[in-house]
């Protein structure tokens, strides 16, 4: 539409140097499957160089596909508005039970593929410069994984996260015996305060009800709300879309700005 936010992060630009995605297939020993992983490594990108920030993101191909991130990245990089980063892009085999507070999962994440990278990848080991993030249900994976390993994450990156939910998988979702929605938000509400940031968006359209009776604005309102009320530093926003990958496209660099900004 002609009204329509402009996404000048978005679009290469021909003297911008680009960085380079590498695509792995990583074999988990915890999960008893095959993990694709993208990585993207900035322009001029050396083992010799200073530690790059880490992002790690579920739904990989979404991301570098629908969302354009290594673009993104590119252009914030070389504007000076971010750290140096490199991306690793997730795309979990079973999405809706290893993005659902699959202890398994966050095993994978720090046992097997976190190792790995960093054999291979001169990459941070700091909690500050760390972001784990993604969008829909990687949101709310991004963090239940933070609050498990505060110590390796320090930042939770959410797009329109899917908070609503209580501890039932969406495959078996019943509110007859899922009593307890918005588990995980209860959880940041009653356990001790950790050293976290976030980075929280929602369309203004996703007032609906889906499986939950909760809408994934309430959801959304709600935990900025709890993690205010504990002290959490949080940057929060509302777009004038719904639960589709044009408005994440746009909202992607201010939340990288959030985060990786540089200080």
């Amino acid at each position: 539409m002609p009204d329509a936010p402009s996404q000048p992060w978005t679009m290469p630009e021909p003297h911008i140097p680009t960085g380079r995605v590498t695509l792995h297939q990583i074999h988990s020993d915890i999960l008893q499957n095959t993990q694709n992983i993208c990585v993207y490594t900035p322009a001029g990108y050396s083992q010799n160089q200073e530690t790059c920030a880490l992002l790690v993101l579920f739904a990989g191909t979404i991301y570098t596909d629908s969302l354009t991130l290594p673009t993104i990245l590119d252009n914030l990089i070389a504007a000076g508005r971010i750290k140096p980063t490199i991306a690793v892009l997730l795309d979990s085999p079973n999405r809706g039970k290893e993005l659902f507070f699959d202890t398994r999962f966050v095993d994978f994440l720090i046992k097997e593929m976190l190792p790995w990278l960093r054999s291979a990848y001169h990459v941070t080991a700091e909690p500050a410069k760390a972001v784990v993030g993604g969008m829909s249900l990687g949101g709310l994976m991004a963090a239940f994984v933070a609050l498990h390993h505060p110590e390796v994450f320090g930042n939770v990156l959410s797009q329109s996260g899917s908070f609503s939910y209580g501890q039932n998988s969406p495959v078996s979702y019943s509110p007859e015996i899922d009593l307890e929605e918005e588990w995980l938000t209860h959880q940041y509400a009653t356990r001790e305060k950790l050293s976290l940031r976030f980075y929280l968006d929602v369309g203004i359209l996703e007032n609906y009800r889906d499986q939950s009776q909760i809408t994934l604005l309430r959801a959304n309102r709600h935990l900025r709300d709890v993690l205010q009320a504990r002290g959490y530093p949080v940057h929060y926003t509302e777009f004038g879309g719904g639960h589709q990958y044009f408005n994440w496209r746009n909202t992607l660099p201010d939340a990288l700005i959030a985060l990786l900004g540089r200080s």
